[in-house]
């Protein structure tokens, strides 16, 4: 078995989430000098908080492996209800592999117990290593450390924010100016801003947006800024923009939002900041390459992707979208592209719920060089909680995002299926969205920001986007007391 100093500190890194970060490690066995003490030490950064070692490239696990992992659920799946999803109607169907039935435990099993545990175990004689066998251990474990990337960045967390993005507005519309405002108040409130790195704001370059969007249509905004208010109401209209409203602001809000997040995308890759969160609006992830819809002009996230190639050369980057509605401009910009990981969880209801279409069916999943690349977890009915975003991610979204092995981690951070939340109408709780974040945080050596998205309840947006960013500066996760028993 290789089992790599880094992984010591990935799982070292994910028990922390649990019991509000109180993690306690015993050494125990480990007859390896060298490849103990890079573990140990390894571990220690992980409980110091210092982000984890990107990991070898994972591939699939061994067949030994998968069997007792199964046999294990199949096991434990009566007593614990994060295994209910496993359906079956008799004890010999729990598991679809044949062969997992056929194995222990079975029937008539006899485990070891006080009465039938022998007097005394016969000593064994432990396999010695000769020089030649010492001297390749000794070559691999130096090739580990020497690929084993250490550094950290000036800053822990950062974030842009700047009050001029509330020009864009519209008397009673959900997207409304307050959004940014209670967040940013919020993280003033839980003495957050002061630890943060403020990354400047900035207006997106048009060469940066001709990465996504179409000349036309960048043309078509930018003539907004001239029209009196009578051909701007109907301006969205006249340009078929689903679910659009602007003023003469609009535009100027759009670009400041762009750009604001390159900004901190830059800082991340330029190590000034390990991770960061984008304070802005309007939000991106609708906004196609020749048209705005769903109050979003420019597709900040699918733009930062292609900063971060462009400029850093990066050959694999991760967007995990969680905003409850499904991101289907940037699944459109990267369905064919085996460097860009798109992961969407969102309401779909059939295909009914906004953006209304099948495109966010689970069944599409890339094309071309792109195909499995793309990843759509699609709820239909039911008010999806806690549970259901944990399970999917321990079950779906990481062990992908483990093998995928991002250089960069980008998260379409709408907070709409929070509680409360008027649009979405699921019950996630802030502190399901630190859970999230901390698992992300394993990945790409930390290098993560959060970009806000959606989400339109003010008290539940600034709550959960607070418990992220406190997460993101090494703060313990608060417990979970929300998991609700998952169907049976």
């Amino acid at each position: 078995m290789l089992l790599t100093p880094a992984m010591y500190a990935h799982m070292t890194h994910h028990m922390m989430a649990f019991a509000t970060g109180r993690v306690c490690v015993a050494l125990e066995g480990g007859y390896c000098i060298q490849s103990l003490a890079e573990g140990c030490a390894l571990t220690l950064r992980a409980l110091l908080q210092d982000p984890c070692p990107k990991l070898l490239e994972t591939g699939e696990p061994c067949e030994s492996i998968t069997n007792t992992i199964l046999n294990v659920v199949k096991v434990l799946r009566p007593h614990w209800n994060c295994f209910a999803y496993y359906k079956s109607t008799s004890r010999s169907q729990m598991c679809p592999f044949t062969e997992v039935n056929s194995m222990p435990p079975m029937e008539g099993i006899e485990f070891s117990t006080s009465e039938n545990r022998p007097e005394k175990f016969e000593l064994i004689d432990y396999p010695r290593q000769d020089r030649h066998e010492t001297k390749r251990l000794r070559k691999i474990i130096q090739n580990l450390v020497s690929k084993t990337d250490l550094s950290v960045s000036e800053t822990r967390c950062s974030y842009v924010f700047d009050a001029n993005m509330r020009a864009h507005q519209q008397g009673g519309h959900p997207e409304q100016p307050d959004r940014i405002s209670a967040i940013y108040t919020r993280l003033s409130e839980w003495n957050l801003l002061k630890r943060l790195l403020r990354v400047p704001s900035r207006f997106a370059k048009k060469a940066e947006l001709l990465r996504i969007h179409s000349e036309e249509y960048i043309q078509d905004l930018v003539a907004t800024e001239t029209m009196e208010e009578e051909e701007l109401s109907s301006f969205p209209m006249r340009k078929l923009y689903m679910s659009i409203y602007m003023n003469k602001r609009s535009l100027y809000c759009a670009l400041l939002s762009c750009g604001s997040v390159l900004n901190l995308v830059e800082a991340i890759l330029t190590k000034q900041t390990q991770s960061g969160v984008a304070i802005v609006r309007p939000p991106g992830h609708h906004a196609e390459c020749t048209k705005a819809m769903g109050f979003c002009f420019f597709n900040n996230v699918a733009v930062a992707a292609k900063f971060a190639q462009h400029h850093f050369s990066l050959k694999r980057i991760l967007i995990v979208d969680w905003d409850v509605h499904h991101g289907n401009a940037t699944q459109h910009q990267f369905y064919d592209d085996p460097s860009v990981l798109y992961i969407s969880l969102h309401r779909f209801d059939g295909g009914f719920f906004f953006p209304g279409s099948q495109d966010g069916n689970i069944d599409k999943c890339g094309e071309g060089a792109g195909l499995g690349y793309n990843v759509n977890i699609a709820w239909s009915g039911g008010r999806m909680g806690d549970a259901e975003y944990i399970t999917a991610f321990t079950q779906i979204i990481m062990p992908i995002a483990y093998q995928f092995n991002p250089e960069l981690v980008l998260v379409s951070a709408g907070f709409d299926a929070a509680v409360g939340d008027p649009l979405g109408n699921y019950r996630v709780t802030p502190a399901c969205y630190s859970h999230m974040t901390h698992m992300l945080m394993g990945l790409a050596n930390g290098r993560l920001a959060l970009i806000l998205e959606g989400g339109y309840n003010l008290m539940s947006i600034s709550e959960s986007m607070a418990m992220c960013t406190s997460v993101l500066l090494g703060e313990p996760c608060p417990m979970l007391d929300s998991m609700v028993a998952m169907p049976r």
